[in-house]
């Protein structure tokens, strides 16, 4: 994400902190927000944060912060950059998801058991069209082809990653162990990865979009009551095509 231009976006956000006689160390302290994230929001060199989510999430707080209207900020971002909805943050692994043999096993080339058969074929068929076999020569039985070597299988795990609408409070439980309390800002996403399950709690149902292992589960729960839900290895896989939206 290079800026070559500047789009106005940092020099309105500069603008309305030296209008409002906040320095930057100030406005930090206040946003809860790194200093060296405001300071690249101002001179728009987004591209320090990673991910568009987390850039639209940065801007609509610091710009309700400062008093401008965050909608029309976006706007202005959405203008210059695109308004392409961008997908869920990196995956955050709970500790016992780790590379297992199996996914090694399952990267090495294997054999093309078919593609040999057939080589041996067309050698066969060629020595007879040159004469080295004769009507009178029996064909010897083809040779025994050894069975390729079993490969494990290897286990899945369970994903789940979650976009918010506005700001809410989220509690994740992976393989029964707690990993965090957070708080979800509007416009940002987190992502997860667990072996056997991942319980996600919400202080409010109907304002995130949750992706379980492919398919988008369009803000479930219902409005201003706690949302609960459990997603395991098998959480629409069988139900579902991967792009297929839940209501």
């Amino acid at each position: 994400m290079n800026q070559a231009t500047e789009t106005g976006i940092g020099r309105a956000l500069r603008v309305a902190r030296q209008r409002r006689g906040k320095t930057l160390e100030e406005a930090s302290r206040e946003t809860r927000v790194r200093l060296d994230y405001l300071d690249a929001l101002e001179h728009e060199r987004f591209d320090v944060f990673g991910s568009d989510v987390y850039v639209r999430g940065f801007l609509r707080s610091y710009a309700r912060y400062l008093g401008l209207k965050h909608d029309k900020v976006i706007a202005a971002y959405e203008r210059a950059y695109g308004s392409g909805r961008p997908g869920p943050a990196p995956v955050e692994r709970s500790p016992g998801v780790t590379p297992t043999e199996a996914v090694v096993l399952t990267e090495k080339k294997r054999p093309n058991w078919v593609l040999a058969s057939l080589v041996g074929l067309i050698v066969l068929a060629a020595a007879a069209a040159i004469g080295l076999l004769n009507r009178d020569t029996a064909v010897p039985d083809p040779a025994e082809v050894a069975e390729p070597p079993s490969v494990p299988v290897v286990p899945r795990t369970v994903e789940v990653g979650l976009t918010a609408y506005q700001d809410i409070d989220v509690e994740v439980v992976i393989d029964g162990d707690l990993v965090e309390r957070f708080r979800l800002e509007e416009g940002q996403g987190r992502s997860f990865e667990g072996q056997e399950s991942i319980t996600v709690r919400l202080s409010e149902g109907g304002v995130t979009d949750h992706i379980v292992n492919g398919h988008i589960r369009k803000t479930p729960g219902d409005r201003h009551a706690p949302f609960e839900a459990t997603y395991t290895p098998d959480s629409f896989r069988e139900t579902s095509s991967p792009s297929s939206p839940e209501g």
